[in-house]
């Protein structure tokens, strides 16, 4: 019965991972930091209970273990993108600056 119960967790969390990842990838899409630290709080959370609640060398853990390479390539394309938006913005900030000519030679003589 014990058995049952830790695969039906397991199975739970690896839902709610794949719920968090998803989450995670949607608000660096939308570009709600909130949303990130949020979705990232949780998902750290979760990754840690599947983890921590078992052996990797029990049945099943491969499963487990997949469902981490999954969550750890979304969280990688979450990295990537929010990097590449905020070098977008350091851009564009560059661009909307205004430079003054000033030429020192002009001015009473």
């Amino acid at each position: 019965m014990t058995r049952v119960v830790q695969q039906m967790t397991y199975s739970l969390l690896g839902d709610q991972i794949r719920s968090l990842t998803k989450a995670l990838i949607e608000a660096a899409e939308t570009g709600d930091q909130a949303a990130v630290s949020r979705a990232d709080h949780a998902l750290r959370c979760a990754v840690i209970a599947l983890v921590g609640g078992a052996s990797l060398s029990e049945d099943g853990a491969q499963d487990r273990i997949a469902i981490l390479a999954e969550a750890l390539d979304a969280v990688r394309r979450t990295a990537d993108m929010l990097s590449a938006k905020a070098a977008q913005r350091a851009g564009r900030g560059r661009a909307n600056l205004v430079y003054l000519n000033c030429d020192r030679k002009a001015g009473p003589r």
